[in-house]
């Protein structure tokens, strides 16, 4: 767990933090100004491989690259925002894979004033269940991008999410698909409570058992 001063910066390298199987969390932050994590395995925990929680005031940066997220039993990443604070995420070149119980990687912006901001870039979301990427906005702004990266092969189980590879979810949810890769997912990608998913209409939607259908596209710049 890591509980930072306001302006403190860490940076974590090398690390492989394996939970057998009973270890709780791979990585918890709740406080600083921003977290650095490159080259480094996270895997076999009972919950999350990261989960990014910072406390209010803080509003931190986070870039995470050339890291392993794989076999833990919740979600793989979770991003979750809380009162009137933000979180800025980069993930570059990162593997999400066979996180089981409940997804690749969640975006949550949970209370008004609340703001979760993720970039996801030349990575690998694959073989999670029920997601790959979940970006929902409970009462706060949940912002994604994915480009560059492969989201395949997210299955169905218990929990209802229908195998997914991209799910939008609430009125301030926008997420954006550039020059990716989505397929062998039960379910493409979808919206829900009137969420935003556009495409730039320059990715691989095919193989999906939904059928593939076309996002919404908009212009590229």
């Amino acid at each position: 767990m890591i509980n930072a001063g306001p302006s403190d910066v860490i940076n974590l390298s090398g690390l492989i933090i394996d939970g057998a199987g009973i270890g709780d969390y791979g990585l918890m932050f709740n406080d600083g100004s921003a977290l650095t994590i490159t080259n480094c395995v996270f895997r076999n925990h009972i919950q999350d491989g990261i989960l990014l929680f910072p406390f209010p005031p803080s509003n931190p940066s986070v870039s995470v690259s050339n890291t392993l997220i794989s076999n833990n039993n919740r979600f793989g990443m979770e991003i979750v925002t809380t009162s009137s604070n933000s979180i800025n995420v980069t993930l570059s070149n990162v593997e999400v894979a066979n996180n089981s119980a409940f997804g690749g990687i969640l975006l949550s912006g949970q209370n008004a004033g609340s703001v979760v901001s993720a970039t996801v870039a030349d990575s690998r979301i694959v073989g999670n269940g029920n997601f790959g990427i979940h970006a929902n906005s409970v009462g706060g702004t949940a912002n994604l991008m994915v480009t560059r990266s492969v989201i395949a092969y997210n299955f169905n189980n218990s929990h209802g999410f229908l195998g997914q590879g991209i799910l939008a979810d609430g009125t301030n949810t926008t997420v954006r698909i550039g020059q990716s890769a989505i397929t062998g997912n039960s379910k493409s990608w979808s919206v829900a409570n009137t969420a935003n998913l556009v495409s730039y209409g320059d990715n691989d939607i095919n193989g999906n058992a939904d059928g593939d259908p076309t996002p919404i596209s908009i212009a590229k710049k």
